[in-house]
């Protein structure tokens, strides 16, 4: 059971509600569930947790406005996660898989085939939305629907085109390299690979430049600014206190602000061009996490909020325990809590994954090697199942014995030894187990589908395959070191300037309503060796100035979102839809967590221990 599935929900609810829009999105991207469910499933979501919220209203009214407010984050959450987030990330892999359809058919084309049969042929090895229009395509042309690959490719042309207009010019040319003569074929298809890595060069230079100024933006209006008006709040509070309500406030910041951001960072994240995404999830080896792990920290942040809320319920503005170091710790233990269930989670992922995520990654970076030593091989006519052991012994011979290449070539030597299947069956059948990257499964395969018609077909292959992988590292190299800046400048936020920011809101408003108190008591002093018991400030009336604690658990839960949001944001443009390394920024941000306690506790200690008994010898 995943995330998606509480769209189940409202599957099963007869409204006739949809939104035509999001239906298309979804249908694009081939999500599991239309725009039906996701309506229904939200609108389930708000009456049942306001119908909850009503009823915790009867016992404690601040319990019902927290499960009001959780109730609103998860309907946004459950509504903005298909045809946003699920979207934008689906549109990254549609690109990605462009880009290799294209190197794929160029490979096929090079060899003397048909623009059909390399089409074909590239059908069955594409991820997604694009493999099913390329099955689609297929389909006509096999049952004679259509009579010219033209004709079937038609109907999408005005999609593609509005995706990725590269994509629809190199088939264009693609096209045109399979009707021409050997000498003009050769130099078609070296010229479409390379103006097509230059356009998607231009364009990732365009989106790193362009992201400079968005991520200038999303941390402005995500960060600066909602925290910047915290720091203001104890004093507008005291002017405008029918305005600051705490509940109107959880709803700014807890609910408007990270939302607002989300859309922001989703919406410049998603013009991301991805190119060389590492996806365990393809691995045979991988399996999901278990539903019980989420639900069991979701529960350790629901049992760690309880304490806070009943703490927070209970106090009102100028008692002792609103500014102790106690309401402090008790103000803190709510963000705590969604940060303990979150890191563990994500903890839990890196470590379960990152092995298999390292063995893929080493064996896709080692990739221009390996197609060097299997075009060597093939051009001395050595066979392709000694090839194996020849790469085996190079690895050994120069120390890299552990290296993920020599277990997996070890995997499929093993089983071409102990079974009757030739090394071709074994790629067909078997390959996916003892290989776990997709991509150069793929690319084995490739190379041996030709190596059935000549050992120079397979170097050919080989030679070719190895120019495009270079060209596709370079060009992710060249797209990360464009936006390593903005890469820096997002987690150095993330990490460290929101944690202060938010410290000092917390520590500012504790100051300024202890000055307050102190104020108050000192007018009283003055008013009783007067003779009299009645002296206030006019302009001030502490009552209703709004306690620490709650301010607290505002920019608490503010900085959490903050930080998630943000790693979402990060692992997006640096190295797109990759859920490993979504999930390992995740964990690594939570310093930011760290920060945050450290200056929050230990500002706490320096107003009240030093500024206020030391220097104003109060208390």
């Amino acid at each position: 059971m995943g995330f998606t599935d509480i769209y189940e929900l409202g599957r099963s609810i007869p409204i006739g509600w949809t939104n035509g829009n999001m239906q298309r999105k979804l249908q694009f991207v081939l999500f599991s569930y239309d725009a039906r469910d996701i309506i229904a499933t939200t609108m389930l979501i708000l009456l049942g947790g306001s119908l909850l919220a009503g009823i915790a209203y009867l016992i404690l009214p601040f319990i019902a406005y927290a499960i009001f407010f959780l109730t609103v984050v998860a309907a946004v959450v459950i509504y903005i996660y298909p045809a946003h987030v699920f979207y934008n990330r689906a549109i990254g892999e549609y690109n990605e898989e462009m880009l290799r359809a294209i190197l794929r058919m160029t490979t096929f084309i090079s060899m003397d085939t048909s623009i059909e049969y390399a089409f074909v042929e590239t059908s069955d090895h594409l991820h997604g939305t694009l493999r099913l229009q390329f099955k689609r395509i297929k389909h006509d042309i096999t049952r004679k629907q259509k009579m010219t690959l033209g004709d079937a490719i038609e109907p999408y042309i005005p999609i593609w085109n509005e995706v990725n207009p590269v994509f629809v010019k190199s088939l264009r040319l693609l096209q045109t390299a399979a009707l021409s003569g050997p000498n003009d074929r050769d130099k078609i298809l070296a010229e479409t690979v390379e103006t097509l890595l230059l356009n998607y060069s231009t364009l990732g230079k365009r989106y790193a430049e362009e992201l400079a100024t968005n991520a200038q933006k999303l941390i402005t209006v995500g960060i600066l600014i909602p925290i910047m008006s915290l720091m203001l709040l104890p004093l507008l509070s005291i002017f405008l206190p029918d305005f600051t309500k705490p509940s109107i406030l959880a709803f700014i910041y807890i609910i408007f602000f990270p939302t607002v951001t989300l859309l922001m960072a989703m919406s410049f994240g998603s013009k991301r061009l991805q190119v060389d995404t590492i996806r365990i999830e393809d691995a045979q080896e991988y399996r999901p996490l278990p539903a019980w792990l989420a639900w069991t920290c979701a529960g350790v942040a629901v049992a760690l909020a309880i304490p806070t809320l009943w703490f927070i319920s209970t106090i009102t503005a100028g008692t002792p325990e609103a500014e102790s170091i106690f309401g402090l710790f008790m103000g803190w233990l709510i963000s705590f809590g969604i940060i303990a269930g979150v890191y563990i989670y994500a903890e839990i992922h890196t470590y379960r994954y990152k092995k298999l995520w390292e063995e893929v990654y080493e064996i896709e970076q080692d990739l221009p090697h390996l197609l060097q030593s299997f075009s060597t091989y093939l051009t001395l006519n050595i066979a392709t199942e000694n090839i194996l052991d020849e790469i085996i012994d190079d690895y050994e011979k120069f120390g890299f014995e552990k290296h993920p290449v020599v277990r997996a070539f070890k995997r499929i030597r093993h089983t071409l030894l102990t079974s009757k299947q030739s090394l071709n069956q074994i790629a067909q059948n078997d390959l996916p187990k003892l290989l776990p990257s997709r991509k150069v499964n793929q690319i084995l395969l490739q190379i041996l589908s030709f190596g059935e018609i000549s050992q120079e077909s397979s170097s050919k292959v080989a030679k070719m395959v190895r120019e495009q992988t270079i060209g596709i590292y370079k060009l992710d190299d060249y797209l990360k070191t464009m936006l390593a800046e903005t890469v820096g400048l997002i987690n150095i936020t993330t990490t460290m300037l929101a944690p202060l920011l938010a410290a000092a809101a917390v520590i500012m408003s504790i100051a300024i309503v202890k000055s307050l108190v102190y104020i108050e008591e000192q007018l009283t002093l003055i008013a009783s060796s007067f003779g009299t018991t009645v002296m206030s400030l006019n302009l001030v009336d502490v009552s209703k100035v709004i306690p620490p604690v709650f301010l607290e658990v505002i920019v608490g839960l503010f900085l959490v979102e903050t930080i998630l949001v943000m790693s979402f944001f990060s692992t997006t443009i640096n190295v797109g839809n990759d859920k490993f390394k979504l999930f390992q920024t995740i964990a690594s941000n939570m310093t930011g967590f760290i920060i945050y306690t450290i200056l929050l506790f230990g500002g706490y200690l320096f107003v009240v221990e030093i500024l206020f008994k030391q220097v104003l010898q109060v208390g």
